[in-house]
């Protein structure tokens, strides 16, 4: 070569791109109303992802935090944590972390997503038909239906304090698994021959609580019925 180097010039190479990767942790249990943390990490995005939060279609990033790093490789680890209270109509629905990387084409970006397992107590409720017969109105059928995960294993009906499993003028159906959560019992009742009142309760049982509806009614003999739904849900933990 022969020649005396007479200058150094060196510029910095700086390469924008998605993290390798996004990767989602939350507690083994999940119960309804009580606030849990979710994580999401990621590695090796440049600059820092914007990381988002979803339940199902529900935008959930303004209730998170971000933290970014600059790693060894001169590129960014980070970790949002999500604060949240789960309830039960977010069973089932996809929790998903979404990390985005504006500088890059079309804002593309990384996700992991899980479904929700949520624990609840029983939510009761009870609704009512006309019990026909022969094309005769015979009396009334009520529902008790339990909404509950786990499943509820217990579905009884108590009339006044009693139960009224195998009790005179009555009768039940199987109990019904109707869903992944939802089990329903009926109970048929026929008139009686003269006035009759009874507070009717339905309690769903699982492990993890017990639910309770009540409807109160009045029964007039072969002429017709009364009847006051009175909301009376509990869940609690056992």
């Amino acid at each position: 070569m022969e020649k005396e180097l007479v200058g150094l010039k060196s510029a910095k190479l700086v390469v924008y791109g998605l993290p390798d990767d996004a990767n989602i942790t939350i507690p083994v249990d999940l119960h309804e109303g009580m606030e849990t943390n979710a994580t999401c990490r990621t590695s090796n995005g440049y600059p820092p992802p914007l990381i988002h939060w979803y339940i199902g279609s529900r935008n959930l990033t303004d209730n998170s935090s971000l933290k970014s790093l600059l790693n060894r490789a001169n590129r960014y680890d980070s970790l949002s944590t999500l604060i949240f209270v789960p309830n039960r109509f977010d069973h089932g629905k996809r929790l998903l972390c979404q990390a985005v990387q504006p500088e890059t084409f079309l804002f593309r970006s990384v996700n992991d997503s899980m479904v929700l397992n949520i624990s609840y107590g029983p939510i009761v409720s009870i609704s009512s038909r006309r019990l026909i017969e022969k094309g005769v109105h015979v009396g009334f059928v009520f529902k008790c239906t339990s909404d509950a995960n786990p499943l509820a294993f217990k579905v009884q009906w108590i009339c006044d304090c009693t139960e009224l499993q195998g009790c005179h003028n009555t009768s039940f159906n199987n109990t019904l698994l109707e869903g992944g959560t939802v089990t329903s019992t009926d109970l048929a009742i026929g008139y009686t021959p003269s006035k009759y009142s009874c507070e009717f309760k339905c309690i769903g049982i699982s492990t993890f609580g017990e639910g309770t509806a009540v409807l109160k009614s009045t029964f007039y003999g072969k002429k017709n019925i009364s009847f006051l739904f009175i909301s009376h849900i509990i869940a609690y933990h056992l």
